[in-house]
This record gives structure tokens, C-alpha cells and sequence, in this order.
């Protein structure tokens, strides 16, 4: 019904305009076909696939050929503590602290169902201004991260005992009061208002 032309966008298999193939999801951040245009993407988790496309929807109706467009977004920088991946020390975080949403805490739970790091170590606050659903959300994604992570933190009281019921073991709402370090070839996944002093006390120390 729109008065102007439209581009669509979705993987393969969607009756869209414009199909991402070969869509993998590596070390080094996304990697899929557009037509036989290869793009490698310094950007983590499946999810942000939607938004890579319509970008370059929109960069080659502005007249950029697919080849340009591959080329700048090997470059690209993600805002920083938003799903961005570093390593300190040996230990990988996953530093997702910008925000959280439901949407983004089960994304970065199946992002690290899928890596090789272990152990797998979860800290957030929990999604808030949920209302009556937060119950259900909570045990939902302690359901989806059960299997996937080894420990798992929620620093909301009330959000740590849903996530739990989910997640099958006890989940503390507050770390140990000790300095606790993880061990190198650990992961650390952060979603939500994490502070960095928390962060912090799990880096090992060389």
C-alpha cells in the first residue's frame, strides 16, 4: 500500500527482495552472501542480521554497488557496551550493559549456546517495567539459559527466584563478597545494567 518503492530483506528462504545466504556466525563476528557478495562483519549475534540488511538496502539505493558496501563494514564499530565482544586477561566478555530488553537477553543466551568457551558465566540485572509478565519472562529465559551456562547471577531479588525456577538451580542476587576471578577461557556474558566494578572483580589478574 505504499506510495513508494519498498526493498525487503530477510535470510534465505523469505520471499524478500534482498536475502542474506551462508549466514554463519563465527569468531570473528557475522559472516553471509548477498547474490555472490561475501560480508564479514566485525558484529556479534544473529540478531542484528535484520538491521546489517537494511542498511545495505539502503546504502545501494543511494547509489553504492555491494562490493563498496562489503568493503566499509569490515570496519564497522559497534557503540561500545552494546553486544560488543572483548577479551581481558584470557577471559571473553560479552558486554551487552548499554540496555537490556527481553528481545536482547535471549539473544545473547542462544549467542552463548553456541561458542566454545568454557565455563559460561551470566550477569544481569533483569529486564525491568515488565509488570505482570515479569514472572514468566524470568523463568523463561532461566528455561532457555539452563544447559547453556554454568553460574548465573540476577542482582533483583525477586528476578533472581523466577530465573531460577527456569534455570533449575540456584541463582544468586548478589556475587560472592570476596574477590572472585574467573579462570582464562572463561566467558562472561553481561546484559543490563552490570556497573564495571563488578565486571571487574571476575577479570583474572595476571
Amino acid at each position: 500500500k505504499c506510495r513508494c518503492p519498498v526493498t525487503t530483506v530477510g535470510i534465505e528462504g523469505t520471499p524478500t527482495n534482498m536475502q542474506a545466504t551462508h549466514v554463519e556466525e563465527t569468531p570473528e563476528g557475522l559472516r553471509f552472501h548477498i547474490h555472490t557478495t561475501s560480508f564479514a562483519i566485525p558484529l556479534y549475534g544473529e540478531h542484528q542480521l535484520g538491521n546489517v540488511l537494511l542498511t545495505i538496502a539502503t546504502a545501494e539505493k543511494l547509489g553504492m554497488t555491494l562490493g563498496e558496501i562489503a568493503r566499509r563494514l569490515t570496519t564497522f564499530q559497534p557503540q561500545p557496551h552494546t553486544f560488543a565482544l572483548r577479551e581481558e586477561h584470557g577471559l571473553t566478555i560479552l558486554d551487552d550493559t548499554h540496555n537490556a530488553s527481553p528481545e536482547s537477553l535471549r539473544a545473547a543466551i542462544e549467542w552463548a549456546r553456541h561458542q566454545p568457551y568454557t565455563p559460561k558465566i551470566l550477569i544481569t540485572p533483569g529486564i525491568i517495567e515488565q509488570g505482570r509478565a515479569a514472572a514468566r519472562l524470568h523463568f523463561l529465559c532461566g528455561s532457555i539459559a539452563k544447559g547453556v551456562f554454568d553460574e548465573a547471577y540476577v542482582s533483583n531479588k525477586k528476578f533472581a527466584q523466577y530465573f531460577a525456577e527456569g534455570f533449575s538451580k540456584p541463582v544468586p542476587y548478589h556475587l560472592p563478597p570476596t574477590t572472585y576471578h574467573l579462570a582464562p577461557g572463561s566467558l562472561l556474558v553481561c546484559v543490563g545494567r552490570v556497573p564495571p566494578h563488578t565486571i571487574e572483580r571476575l577479570v583474572p589478574k595476571i
